[in-house]
């Protein structure tokens, strides 16, 4: 009898310590999947990249995104932006992604609309993210789109509306109508029209020298929940007065059809914000 009850408490025994190391398991991946929060790790890489072109004031910024304790869908992310010179605020939205090789300026940058993604814990996701404030990007293109009908009306008085029914071929019309926008234009760039749209388009740009503190919002989805992390950044006089008064002359020849100027970005080192 002892010797059964023996060999039945050992088996007992071994039962239970069995149970307990598969309920241990189950209550880890209970806590893991149901329980214990994600988390988001930002990671920067290299420069910041600072413009101001067609989309508006724009930031460019690249680096790797990291889950940390579960799989998180990132649903959306922006720039909250601040002149620490008591300068207004302004949120910039992401609108593209870039290759993370890739660098703004290069010809031929295959780009894709923002949108959401996956980050696993396995596998640590490279981002090279363009951001933009689409109020002043609306702006600039109201601006632009007032001038190109004045840049219209000016060829309409050269006789470029003659131009279509003196020509039958489209191409050589397409020739003649160009020769003389050509003509044309080192006067119209020169007049005040042009001029009071670079001045306005200056107006509207918020970049100026200055020390900067920019914070990189990312927003998951199931759960809902926001990371954060914030830099610094200093932007010289003569950077800033570059895309303040530089870019937009280019920004008009290329709206008009007279140029193929892409605005220039300038790339700044920055800091992390130690909090």
């Amino acid at each position: 009898m002892s010797e059964f009850l023996a060999r039945w408490s050992a088996l007992i025994i071994a039962g239970v310590a069995l149970v307990q190391v598969w309920f241990i398991a189950l209550v880890k991946w209970l806590w893991k999947e149901f329980v214990k929060p994600g988390k988001i790790g930002i990671h920067k890489s290299g420069t910041i990249e600072v413009n101001y072109g067609d989309w508006g004031a724009t930031i460019g910024l690249h680096g790797t995104f990291r889950a940390l304790n579960r799989d998180l869908f990132v649903s959306t992310a922006w720039l909250e932006l601040e002149n620490l010179e008591n300068k207004p605020k302004h949120k910039l939205e992401w609108i593209l992604f870039r290759p993370p090789t890739a660098f703004a300026g290069e010809s031929e940058v295959p780009v894709e609309p923002a949108s959401g993604f996956m980050v696993r814990v396995s596998e640590p996701r490279r981002y090279n993210i363009l951001f933009t404030d689409r109020e002043i990007g609306e702006n600039i293109l109201l601006l632009l789109e007032d001038l190109k009908k004045k840049w219209q009306d000016a060829g309409a008085e050269a006789g470029q509306l003659d131009l279509l029914n003196k020509y039958t071929d489209p191409e050589e019309r397409k020739r003649e109508i160009k020769k003389v926008a050509q003509e044309l234009y080192p006067q119209f760039r020169e007049g005040e029209d042009v001029l009071e749209i670079q001045k306005a388009l200056a107006n509207i740009c918020p970049w100026e020298a200055g020390r900067y503190k920019l914070v990189l919002v990312v927003e998951t989805a199931n759960p809902t929940r926001q990371f954060k992390k914030g830099w610094e950044f200093y932007l010289a006089k003569e950077n800033a007065d570059f895309l303040r008064w530089g870019n937009p002359l280019g920004m008009i020849d290329r709206h008009l059809g007279q140029g193929y100027f892409k605005p220039a970005p300038i790339f700044i080192r920055y800091k992390e914000i130690i909090s």
